[in-house]
């Protein structure tokens, strides 16, 4: 085991609500790097690696939401190699790489009254990495129609944790996980977990690991869990809910960027986004299509960090936007969905992809003030909770609390300062409908029209009018040369018709004689 990581990696504020935020949205400000003009990089689900083989090369990074009725709970990837940004170094597409210890952390959680109410709700069921039959989940959602959104929720029964009654959230693939006792790596086991959920117009499938893993994880390099003595911050028995909303707002703001990526391409893609991006309220998902395999037509969201064991196969799509453009990394050699025979009942389809169909969607969001004809659900309570949290190094140790902001400061790696700030009447409000291809460019029906504006009819060319036009030409050995012409033609014509009138004439007069 690496070194214990102090208490400030993890940080608990109060949302008040008084019931269950429908979902968790962490945004991570990249700092100095090549990501710092605005982008921001959503959190992760639950932690896929542990901190064992660090010193080995092994990362991993992101940050964590778990949350209740009235709490909400951040966790950063500690250790030495943890990062609060990590896109995945050498192993992933090479441009815009970026790791960093420090970073902005801002958290959102999303009222039931921020938005309508979910088109279908799964109600809260069992799910457990210890019993089979509770590992993998496919529920239909009776939409006939692929889901705008999808938020799986997964809140911890275990007991002897502390993460009993939190409630964290799932992600798209797995990144990284290891067997118990995997060939040369020691220490053992590995700690890893997390629940994978992808969904189609029929239904929505849920894997959860077997008792190699955990359905929540943060234990052993994820704050200051690292090991025993945090009580066992991991979980193996939860209650999951699935939430769908055939449309989140009253008409989807869908960016159709729909292109095939593969890990043939070693350079990140970086698309233009066609509706500005507010990222301070606006909400952001990419996603990702499988397009082969028993899961070919689901869709699973992408995420905010990479987490790396080279000794492991691994995979995903880690994302980042600022307010026009948005950057996806993938692995090289690896996949990019990538669900294992350790995920699931051991019969559960699974899932290596590498090549897939990319996917943009965009909410607009705005307040009572800055809309009067807003449609979506309203309220007069506060409805979403902002957080805004700062992680850097430092070796002080100091403590000062009061109502509007809290600053912590302790001997550790890294320091968390953070403000809440409470908004007030928040609603998903309709956006333009946008459809546009990657890298920034135009799609087909703008094209076309763009070209029939330009395009000019092969009849009104100057060279078409030219051709029915007989230009003159003033220069002397042009004159010159028409009437020698003329004159040619004219003695020509004058011999003919000579030669003509005198064989005439003489016919003429034997006729004559003739009678």
């Amino acid at each position: 085991m690496n070194r214990t990581i102090a208490s400030s990696l993890i940080q608990t504020f109060n949302h008040n609500f008084g019931l269950l935020p429908v979902k968790c949205d962490v945004q991570v400000m990249a700092g100095p790097g090549t990501n710092n003009t605005g982008f921001v990089f959503p959190g992760v689900g639950s932690s896929h690696d542990d901190n064992d083989q660090d010193n080995n090369g092994n990362q991993r990074g992101g940050v964590i939401c778990f949350y209740t009725e009235n709490q909400v709970q951040l966790i950063a990837a500690s250790g030495a190699g943890g990062y609060i940004i990590h896109t995945g170094e050498k192993e992933w597409t090479d441009d815009h790489q970026q790791k960093s210890t420090q970073a902005k952390v801002r958290v959102r959680l999303w009222h039931q009254d921020d938005i309508p109410a979910a088109s279908s709700d799964s109600n809260w069921f069992h799910m457990s990495s210890g019993d089979p039959s509770l590992r993998y989940k496919a529920w239909t959602h009776n939409l006939a129609m692929e889901p705008d959104f999808v938020s799986v929720q997964i809140r911890c029964q275990s007991n002897g944790t502390s993460l009993k009654n939190w409630v964290g959230e799932g992600q798209g693939s797995s990144m990284s996980r290891l067997p118990s006792n995997p060939s040369g790596r020691s220490p053992t086991p590995s700690n890893w977990g997390g629940l994978i959920f992808g969904f189609d117009n029929v239904e929505v499938r849920v894997w959860a690991p077997n008792t190699e893993g955990t359905i929540m994880s943060i234990y052993d390099g994820w704050g200051n869990y690292d090991g025993p003595s945090s009580f066992g911050s991991e979980c193996t028995l939860g209650d999951v809910r699935i939430l769908v909303w055939n449309l989140l707002t009253s008409e989807m703001c869908i960016e159709l960027h729909d292109q095939n990526i593969s890990t043939s391409e070693k350079t990140t893609n970086e698309f233009a986004v066609c509706n500005t991006v507010d990222i301070d309220t606006d909400l952001f998902v990419v996603q990702v299509q499988a397009i082969d395999g028993v899961n070919a037509g689901f869709h699973f969201y992408g995420f905010g960090a990479a987490m790396i064991d080279f000794s492991s196969d691994f995979g995903g799509i880690v994302y980042a936007y600022n307010a026009s453009r948005v950057r996806t990394w993938h692995p090289k050699t690896q996949y990019l969905i990538y669900i294992d025979q350790l995920w699931g009942n051991g019969t559960s389809p699974v899932q290596k992809s590498q090549m897939v169909k990319v996917r943009i969607k965009l909410w607009k969001v705005t307040s009572a003030a800055q809309s009067t004809t807003n449609t979506a659900q309203t309220t007069t309570e506060t409805t979403m909770v902002t957080t805004t949290t700062t992680i850097a190094s430092t070796s002080a140790v100091e403590t000062t609390t009061n109502t509007s902001h809290r600053t912590t400061t302790t001997t550790a790696t890294r320091n968390i300062t953070h403000t809440t700030t409470p908004r007030k009447n928040i609603y998903l409000v309709p956006c333009v409908k946008t459809s546009c291809n990657a890298k920034g460019t135009l799609n087909t029906t703008e094209f076309s029209q763009m070209l029939s504006e330009i395009s000019v009819s092969s009849a009104n060319t100057s060279k078409s009018l030219r051709s029915l036009t007989c230009a003159p030409d003033k220069r002397k050995s042009s004159q010159a040369i028409g009437i020698v012409s003329i004159v040619f033609l004219t003695v020509l014509l004058v011999l003919i018709l000579s030669s003509d009138f005198a064989r005439f004439v003489s016919n003429r007069m034997r006729a004559m004689k003739s009678h």
